[in-house]
């Protein structure tokens, strides 16, 4: 039984949906951080003390963005593994 290698239309639209909602989830809550801070205040140097008041979402958000990277490297990586060996299997009736 071959297995179709091409890529389907839906499998398309999922990976473009997934992929442009976590830019969007990922870049909304930095540039809400950085619309709150005075431009004044920035450039005086007025807000290094408030800096690590921030600091502790920022991290997050990097970690998690690092975490679901691995996680989807990894899922790739097996899929791909799994798909080479179906792919060498001969089917017998």
């Amino acid at each position: 039984m071959p297995i179709s290698t091409s890529p389907s239309v839906p499998v398309l639209l999922f990976a473009c949906v997934t992929s442009l909602s976590t830019g969007v989830a990922f870049g909304i809550a930095p540039a809400w951080m950085a619309a709150r801070v005075d431009p004044i205040e920035a450039l005086r140097g007025a807000s290094r003390a408030t800096a690590r008041a921030g600091s502790l979402p920022r991290k997050t958000l990097v970690v998690l963005q690092v975490v679901l990277s691995l996680v989807l490297l990894s899922a790739a990586g097996l899929l791909t593994a799994a798909l080479q060996r179906l792919e060498n299997q001969q089917w017998q009736p």
